[in-house]
């Protein structure tokens, strides 16, 4: 009874999602993500719960920012992860947006140089932006970048999901200890990796973020250091009209894993200050 239940309580969380992917097929591909995001918004604004602990989070990084700025953030935020999440579960139309994404930054001449030499390299980026159009602007110029990924409860949702990422580029992970062993089999024979580490990581560091200490994978750091390749951290910042900047940063330089992950830190909060509504403020970052 208990597993029917729980069979049923994922089908009614799914329903949305599969009425919004079906339902606005007939309609163009921008016009299908800005649906996405009005849905999250007014999710956002009647269901207090999210929008609240997106509030919560803000309030903590930006401790000076007035009730009303963090309110319109958070249902920034909202509209922003409904079309993310838009985007990535027509992944295969978010290519063609990619391919016309602005792409600048030395990061991108050093990652051709390392698949040239047949070298692996990791890139590490966030739930910022549209993360996922990297990977697809990486595949587009012969470097097919695989990806870490954490299984969703729902299996309706984690089925179009796995689908969808699997799409911007081979391998697609899991992530814990099985697809570490298929992620460093992966580099080691030249290939590349994205990775998300902006997640409360429980075995992570402790490591300032926002002035806070915020559990933080080394793994990144620590796979780039033992394999001896390039730690590119990108970002992809979403303009107004929906198009997309990417900008491949330098290699972090080498040197100890701690360090490095400061690093990137450091260069995601930049990123997050400028574009707070690009954040995903959901997570249990601290």
């Amino acid at each position: 009874m208990q597993a029917k239940l729980t069979t049923l309580k994922y089908l009614v969380q799914f329903l949305p999602i599969w009425l919004l992917l079906n339902g606005a097929r007939v309609v163009p591909f921008r016009t299908r993500v800005r649906l996405f995001g009005a849905v999250f918004a007014a999710i956002a604004t009647l269901l207090p719960p999210a929008r609240r602990r997106a509030e919560r989070n803000l309030a903590r990084a930006f401790p000076e920012m007035p009730a009303a700025e963090l309110r319109r953030i958070s249902i920034a935020v909202a509209r922003h992860v409904g079309s993310t999440l838009g985007e990535i579960l027509n992944n295969d139309e978010l290519a063609d947006v990619a391919r016309d994404a602005k792409v600048s930054g030395p990061g991108f001449d050093v990652l051709k140089q390392a698949r040239a030499e047949g070298k692996g390299a990791i890139i590490i980026s966030a739930h910022f932006g549209q993360w996922e159009a990297i990977r697809h602007v990486l595949k587009q110029n012969g470097m097919e970048t695989g990806a870490v990924y954490k299984r969703n409860t729902n299996p309706f949702y984690e089925e179009i999901f796995l689908d969808a990422i699997r799409k911007g580029g081979e391998p697609v992970v899991e992530s814990g200890s099985a697809g570490m062993v298929q992620t460093v089999r992966h580099i080691r024979k030249g290939g590349f990796f994205a990775i998300l580490p902006d997640q409360r990581f429980k075995k992570g560091t402790a490591l300032a973020f926002f002035g806070h200490p915020a559990w933080t994978s080394l793994v990144p750091a620590e796979l780039a250091l033992k394999y001896d390749i390039p730690l590119v951290p990108a970002y992809a910042t979403r303009r107004r009209d929906g198009s997309i900047d990417i900008e491949f940063e330098a290699p972090i330089p080498h040197s100890t894993s701690t360090a490095m992950m400061e690093e990137s830190l450091k260069g995601l909060e930049k990123r997050i200050r400028a574009h707070p509504e690009q954040w995903y403020w959901y997570h249990n970052r601290w």
